[in-house]
């Protein structure tokens, strides 16, 4: 009923042939009848008052809490499909939202022991999942029957814990949402006939961010409380790789592009409807690792962890995605130490420099440091004295050299071979800039690089002219 008024209305998502990929205009007003269907299930509950149950499994008090933040989010989402919203006021109404929750009483609760904890942890972390919930499942709805599906898989995972966990309310929040994405889920499965919408993605992530939040207080500990985590893996990791590529590549997080996980997977030369069951197998071991991680001991629960992240970034390497294909945690260790090591050498450098008072100090200083930094030649000329030293016996042609010019005359070559290790590239900039500022000219009345009989003191050398052009070339 909601698709066919919609198509007579013409409110619907025309394709763009980028982004939109499917090819007649559809309806995008499922949230709709999802919130129709959900709500309609309470109504009905409401008005035959089923008898033998009794008051605690018939609590709506969470229905009641929640309904507020959904209906705003829901009301914001619907106006985004009509006419189009600014991010920032859709961030802003999605916070506001989840603070209507949070003072409903629905709490992200983790150092219960901490005198203020509602306020300085509970209240901020609250509002960050939610949110996160609600844009990762409007991310995600880019392919038919996805956002819809995983949406159904989570609330799956949800009534099973709820009935685990004896937890009636849940389970009465969660089974008239599994019922209604059941009953959406052949019209948006592809080819699908309308879409969910913003509206409709708003508000199943922003439901299942709130059962998420109730499934995490029966947790005593910190491990159970990455269940909700696990529950909606596939589209919060598909928001946090959104965020880090747009982050790495200098856009803005709120921009829109053709990147994410399912379009990676279409890419590869995937059908659609191939890509949307992967994404479900995806997500049915994510369930079912986030049981089993209420289930078992405390003690256990980090070994259920341990594949979901282990099959987390193989999936997230094999998206070769090309910022970040650099995230290697083990070379990602061995560059910070890199790094560690040459703005060390570096400040010892500056600070055994800035007591150096003859050329020859400097040079033995300058040397010393290009040698340890891993340069192949370095060569100085200072107060009209030229130095030169080699650190490997490769007549091969240096991969590049760097001139820097002194203040006040002079300047410093550094050469650098391709096998050099890595900590010479990454110290170039601040070694340029040290002996840039701190290596300037010593003057005197007699040339600090002869002795007094007017010889050549020993370990200063005049730069080889065949040094200088090898290096240039």
């Amino acid at each position: 009923m909601v698709r066919n008024w919609f198509l007579r209305i013409g409110w619907v998502d025309r394709p763009d042939g980028n982004r939109k990929i499917h090819v007649e205009p559809i309806p995008r007003a499922g949230g709709i009848a999802i919130v129709l269907a959900y709500m309609g299930a309470y109504a009905l509950l409401a008005a035959v008052r089923l008898h033998g149950w009794t008051t605690t499994q018939l609590n709506l008090d969470l229905i009641c809490s929640v309904l507020p933040g959904v209906a705003l989010v829901f009301l914001m989402g619907l106006l985004d499909d009509k006419r189009g919203v600014s991010p920032w006021i859709k961030l802003c109404v999605q916070v506001a939202a989840a603070v209507i929750v949070f003072i409903g009483g629905l709490h992200v609760e983790i150092f219960h022991w901490i005198p203020w904890e509602k306020w300085t942890w509970s209240l901020p972390l609250t509002v960050f999942w939610l949110v996160l919930c609600t844009n990762a499942f409007n991310l995600i709805d880019g392919m038919d029957g996805l956002s819809t599906g995983l949406g159904l898989f989570a609330t799956v995972t949800l009534i099973c814990a709820a009935a685990i966990h004896h937890n009636y309310p849940l389970l009465l929040a969660t089974v008239p949402l599994a019922g209604a994405l059941l009953g959406f889920l052949p019209f948006n499965s592809n080819p699908a006939s309308i879409f969910l919408g913003d509206c409709g993605s708003y508000s199943v992530g922003f439901l299942l961010g709130c059962f998420g939040i109730v499934w995490s207080q029966k947790s005593a500990t910190f491990l159970g409380l990455t269940a909700p985590l696990l529950c909606l893996a596939v589209p919060l990791v598909d928001l946090a790789l959104a965020i880090a590529r747009r982050f790495l590549g200098a856009k803005s997080i709120f921009s829109s592009d053709r990147h994410h996980i399912h379009h990676r997977l279409l890419d590869r030369g995937l059908t659609p409807r191939r890509v949307v069951l992967i994404l479900y197998g995806a997500a049915a071991l994510a369930a079912v690792l986030s049981l089993l991680s209420t289930m078992v001991r405390d003690i256990y629960a980090a070994f259920v962890l341990l594949p979901f992240f282990c099959a987390a970034w193989l999936g997230i390497r094999t998206l070769r995605y090309a910022a970040l294909q650099f995230i290697d945690p083990i070379a990602l260790w061995g560059k910070f130490r890199q790094i560690v090591r040459s703005e060390t050498i570096v400040q010892n450098a500056r600070r055994t420099l800035d007591v150096a008072n003859t050329p020859h100090a400097r040079w033995e200083v300058l040397s010393t440091t290009a040698a340890q930094l891993g340069f192949c030649h370095v060569g100085m000329t200072l107060d009209g004295v030229k130095f030169f030293k080699s650190f490997d016996t490769s007549d091969a042609t240096p991969a590049w050299v760097v001139t820097i010019p002194l203040t006040g005359g002079g300047r410093v070559e550094l050469a650098h071979r391709f096998e050099s290790a890595e900590g010479t590239v990454i110290s170039v900039a601040p070694l340029a800039e040290v002996l840039r500022t701190v290596l300037a000219p010593v003057r005197s009345s007699t040339n600090p690089a002869l002795g007094h009989d007017g010889q050549e003191v020993e370990g200063v050398h005049s730069l080889p002219h065949a040094a200088v052009g090898r290096a240039a070339s």
